[in-house]
This record gives C-alpha cells, sequence and structure tokens, in this order.
C-alpha cells in the first residue's frame, strides 16, 4: 500500500479514538436488529409442509435464512434468530412436532425446536455445506444429510452424528457430494441416495444407513419414493427423469427434459411432478405421457415443490426470484404466495427525513416504506433494476436514483412520481449538502458532475484508465467530495475542481466518513479495513482477514464507534478499530452491502444486505 504519509498498523488511530476511557457509555445499548423487508420474493431453494392438519410452512432462502408462514403460503414472516448461515438449501420438518425443524446451510445444519425462532447448530462438521436432510417418519429422532463430504446420521435429533461409508464412500474419495436423499415412506429402514463427484451414482441402503450398494451410475439431482408402492422410485437430472419399479435395480428413462425437481402427489402415486428453471411438467399415469402446466409459477418454472399432505389439489412452488406460488388444484393455476418473504438484494439505501421514508435499490426498482417496513410500494421503474439511490440533504423531498444500464431519474415529492431526467451509466450518486440541484455520479469512465438536477453533465474527475467506482460527500462540508477509483482514493475540497490522492491498495470497495474534526475515515478492499483519524494524512490496518467488508460506518455520536458489515455479519468497535466485537443479535443476513445511521436520528443505524433485505438497529431501545 503506498501513501503520502505513512502506513502505521492498528495503533495510531486507535490511540488517537480511544483516549482514556476504556469503556465507552454506548457499549451497554441493548436491543437486536428488526428485519423490515422490503418483501420482494426472491430465491426458494427449499419448502417443506408440516405434515397432519398443520398449515405451518418453511422456506429456505438463497440469502434470506428460513422463513415460516402459519397459513399455508399466503403470508410469511423470518424465522432465522440465531441461524449463522443465510443461504439455506434444505429443510425438513419433524413429522410429529412442526415446531422442530431443521436446515441445511452452506456452513452446517442447524435445528429450531420452536418453529424457527430460534436455531442452535446441529452440523456433523463445522462448516460443512449441507445439500439436503431426510428425517425417519417412524422414528424423528433419526436425521440423515446429505453434506459435501457424504451422509451423516443422527439417532437423536441432531446432538451426534455419524459418517456412513460402508459400501457408499469409495477409499482416498475427495469429492463425494450428497445432493438427494429419499427415505421410504412404507419401509423407512430402505434410503435412496444420489451423489455427485466421484462417478456420479445412486445408492441404497436397507438397513438404516449401515451399509449400502451402488444401483446405477447417474447423475442425479432430485430423488422420490412412491408413497404406497415402496418399490418404486424416481430419479431426475440433467438426463432426465428415470423410474424404477423394482427398487433400483432397473431403470426405465420416462422424460427426455432434465428435471432437477421431483414431488410425487400424496393421493395418487402415478401423478408426479417435474421441474427445471424453464417449466413445471406433470404425468397422471406415471410417466407415459407428460403435460407441461401452462400457468406454472412465474418465470416458468420451480427450485423446490411441496405438496400438503391433507389436503389434496395444495400445491406449492419455490421459484428463482420470483419468491413462493400456490396452487389449490393440482397445478392447473398458481397465484403468487409471497406477502412478507424477504429475500432482497439491497444495492443501497436513502432516507427521507420529512415523512420518515425509507428508500431501497434493488434489483426490482426503487421500493418504500413510510411506517418503518410494514408496507412497502415500488415507487419507480417495476422491474428495472436499481443501482443506486440518494436524497438531497437540502431538500429531503427530492432524490436521485441510478436504473438499469443507463438512467437517471429523479424525484421531487418524496417518491410519489419519478422522472428520467438523463441518460448516465451510474453506479453511485452522491448529492450535495447545501444544493439540491447540484449531484456527482461515478461511472465507468470519469465522476460526472451536474448542477441542474442530473440534466446535463460534465467531467471532473477521469479515470485514467480506471472505472470510478464510488462517490461520497463530506456530512457536514459541502465542497468536499471523495470518490473511489478502483484501488485508489481521492479527495476534492473545491467541490470537484482539484484532486488530492489520499490512499492507494488493491481493489477498494467500501468508504465511511465521520463527523468529527478532524474526519475519521474507513476505507476496506476485499479483505481489509483501514483508517485515518486524522482526515487521510495517516493510515492504519483496522482489521484483516474480512470476508469482503464493504459496508461501513463511522457512529456520529463518537468516532470511536466504527462498524464493519462484512460476508460475516456486523461487527463493533468502541475503541476505534482496536478490538473488534460481533454485533449481530437479530441479524441472520450475511454479504452487507450498507450500514448507515439516520441523519435525522443517530439512535438508528440501517444495514443493507445482499439478499436478505434491510435491518435496523434501534440504540434506544
Amino acid at each position: 500500500m503506498r501513501r503520502h504519509a505513512r502506513l502505521q498498523r492498528c495503533g495510531a488511530i486507535a490511540a488517537v479514538l480511544l483516549g482514556l476511557a476504556a469503556w465507552h457509555p454506548l457499549a451497554a445499548a441493548v436491543g437486536a436488529w428488526t428485519p423490515i423487508g422490503p418483501p420482494d420474493g426472491g430465491t426458494v431453494r427449499a419448502l417443506a409442509i408440516a405434515p397432519g392438519n398443520f398449515s405451518f410452512v418453511y422456506a429456505g432462502l438463497a440469502g434470506g435464512g428460513v422463513q415460516r408462514s402459519d397459513d399455508l403460503g399466503n403470508t410469511w414472516r423470518p424465522a432465522s434468530f440465531g441461524l449463522k448461515n443465510p443461504l439455506v438449501n434444505a429443510v425438513a420438518v419433524d413429522p410429529t412436532n412442526p415446531e422442530v425443524v431443521y436446515a441445511g446451510t452452506q456452513v452446517g445444519c442447524f435445528r429450531s425446536i420452536d418453529g424457527g425462532s430460534h436455531w442452535q447448530t446441529s452440523s456433523p462438521v463445522n462448516g460443512l455445506k449441507v445439500h439436503t436432510i431426510a428425517i425417519d417418519p417412524a422414528h424423528p429422532q433419526t436425521v440423515f444429510t446429505g453434506t459435501a463430504k457424504g451422509i451423516y446420521r443422527s439417532d437423536d435429533g441432531g446432538a451426534r452424528w455419524k459418517l456412513l461409508t460402508v459400501g457408499l464412500i469409495p477409499p482416498n474419495a475427495f469429492d463425494f457430494e450428497v445432493v438427494a436423499l429419499a427415505i421410504d415412506p412404507v419401509n423407512p429402514r430402505q434410503i435412496y441416495a444420489a451423489h455427485i463427484g466421484v462417478r456420479d451414482g445412486l445408492h441404497k441402503t436397507v438397513d438404516g444407513g449401515r451399509t449400502w450398494v451402488t444401483l446405477r451410475r447417474l447423475r442425479v439431482d432430485a430423488l422420490a419414493v412412491d408413497p404406497v408402492h415402496d418399490s418404486t422410485v424416481w430419479a431426475a437430472g440433467d438426463d432426465g427423469v428415470w423410474r424404477s419399479t423394482n427398487g433400483g435395480l432397473t431403470w426405465v428413462k420416462v422424460r427426455v427434459e432434465p428435471a432437477h425437481v421431483l414431488l410425487v402427489s400424496p393421493f395418487n402415486p402415478t401423478i408426479l411432478y417435474a421441474a427445471n428453471a424453464q417449466d413445471l411438467q406433470f404425468t397422471a399415469d406415471a410417466g407415459k405421457t407428460w403435460q407441461t402446466l401452462p400457468a406454472g409459477p412465474r418465470p416458468g418454472g420451480a427450485f423446490a415443490l411441496a405438496a400438503h399432505s391433507s389436503l389434496p389439489g395444495q400445491l406449492l412452488a419455490g421459484t428463482t426470484g420470483a419468491g413462493v406460488y400456490r396452487s389449490t388444484d393440482g397445478g392447473t393455476t398458481w397465484t403468487a404466495s409471497g406477502q412478507g418473504l424477504v429475500n432482497t438484494a439491497v444495492a443501497e439505501v436513502a432516507l427521507d427525513d420529512t415523512d420518515s421514508a425509507v428508500f431501497v435499490a434493488e434489483a426490482s426498482g426503487i421500493h418504500r416504506t413510510l411506517d418503518g417496513g410494514a408496507h412497502w410500494d415500488v415507487t419507480s421503474f417495476s422491474g428495472a433494476a436499481a443501482v443506486s439511490v440518494t436524497d438531497a440533504p437540502s431538500d429531503p423531498r427530492t432524490l436521485y436514483a441510478a436504473i438499469g444500464p443507463g438512467t437517471v431519474a429523479r424525484t421531487v415529492d418524496g417518491g410519489g412520481s419519478w422522472q428520467t431526467v438523463s441518460s448516465l451509466q451510474a453506479s453511485s450518486l452522491a448529492v450535495a449538502l447545501d444544493d439540491a440541484a447540484t449531484l456527482y455520479a461515478a461511472t465507468p469512465q470519469a465522476l460526472m458532475k451536474s448542477t441542474d438536477g442530473g440534466v446535463t453533465w460534465t467531467a471532473v474527475f477521469e479515470g485514467a484508465g480506471r472505472q470510478v467506482d464510488k462517490v461520497v460527500i463530506d456530512p457536514l462540508d459541502p465542497a468536499v467530495v471523495y470518490l473511489i477509483n478502483q484501488d485508489r482514493l481521492w479527495k476534492s475540497s473545491d467541490r470537484g475542481s482539484n484532486w488530492e490522492l489520499l490512499l492507494s491498495d488493491g481493489g477498494l470497495i467500501g468508504i465511511a466518513i465521520g463527523r468529527s474534526s478532524p474526519r475519521t475515515i474507513l476505507v476496506s478492499d476485499s479483505q481489509s479495513v483501514f483508517g485515518s483519524a486524522d482526515g487521510g494524512e495517516t493510515w492504519s490496518v483496522l482489521a484483516t482477514q474480512r470476508l469482503f467488508p464493504a459496508a461501513l460506518a463511522v457512529d456520529p455520536r463518537d468516532p470511536r464507534i466504527l462498524f464493519i458489515g462484512s460476508g460475516d455479519g456486523v461487527e463493533r468497535s468502541l475503541d476505534g478499530g482496536r478490538n473488534w466485537r460481533p454485533f449481530n443479535l437479530g441479524l441472520y443476513a450475511r454479504g452487507l452491502q450498507q450500514l448507515l445511521f439516520d441523519p435525522g436520528d443517530f439512535q438508528r443505524l440501517y444495514a443493507g444486505s445482499w439478499a436478505a433485505g434491510l435491518f435496523v438497529f434501534d440504540f434506544a431501545h
């Protein structure tokens, strides 16, 4: 790293900010993060309906953790407190108790005994990716997990696990990912498994997993067992759908199109559903003929399928990017069923203090809430990706947004209506503190400036072959502008006319400016966070070995209090970066995009995540 002045290890900024106090009054702040949306469906990778007459449904999201519905999918709420990873691949419910649920994530298996209100680690190996979970219907304390290293079995509800190897994992196998498990509901000691890696294959056990035999070398993503005829088994993958009527000894291909999800009707075993990313098909004659469901869930296929075991025709489908869909007629018609389902990738957050509005830029447009997240609406460009939204401090009713590949839009009525003001490919916008018509835009070629509300633009910083990634205005001085130019941090003290290089490091991604004098500045690259307590004259390394720490914040009440948001959640330092502690109570999201203090209420800190929506921490409670 290069700097005009000197770079020091952590001590300098910490010593300046630490002062004489080892304890800070805000260290005693209690409370927890609260998810507030916006609901946007997202990608649902797993669905589980509680057996029996219950209406409980659990959804595993690709970044949004576990969400729960108590009314068969009509409405949803987060159920991820304590879940250490929000990338959920599998969900399974105890057949005798709908409050006991297991979640398989990218870093292990977790168990909840209170319907998802709290989770505890229940993993054979910490950090081990879990693809699938199966529970013995006759002995629900017996649980199987298909992982990146094979099949594990627990006989005590996930407290202890044993790796099953006899006849299953070849000697010296380094890659044996088990991606599908299916327990025979008639004879639960008979289990089928599919693995990828060392010679893809189908396997079977008839003794509850103690010994296994290989049935066939075939790449399979999904398995299903006939609920009535236990010798009938279905397998699906890139090569189509296969059927065996003799317990897996021989197989017949019944569908040539690829399928990655299978569901057998619990009421009629000749009815089978098969889905991929393009379509959802079903057969009513055990695979002899197939029909595409024309009104299938958007965008046409399904990532997960589930059927209610007591209500004929009740189906749920988890989609890629569109949340959950529901059918009450066996799949003939479908309706969106995702109210409250949050799996939103937050690109940026903006606040309008005049009416307590919160704006979120995300993949489907600009969302707005006026009541703290209880209700959201799409205020602009529905269906178009929004990459940036920012308010004008001198006129909070004026906001600007960067939409899609090349549109800048403006609202002057707090998001009630938006107008396109120019065509510009911007990744970041910032509005001058003292003039709502003056704004800056980071573009691939240069930092652009407009003084007429975004209608016309002038380059005030040429990228010199490097993309301008982010622009930030000093929170108190309208003349001071900062920008990230890939691996460099620049500062202008005259509204963009002249620039000073503050820092050079490989691939800067995040920046935060404090309100102290001199300024506390935080910047980050893909692994480390650097800080300056003197406005950028000298720098210290405050944190290393972080997972993409893109979100940074300096507490406006005290520059000693610093925050990092990364792939591991949020960390807080009370001593200027010398020591860091997790700050994740209630925060199940990982992969933070932005940390933002409410400029009208410094007691509120917002955290925007890349797949679990927006969270708020209220220090006053």
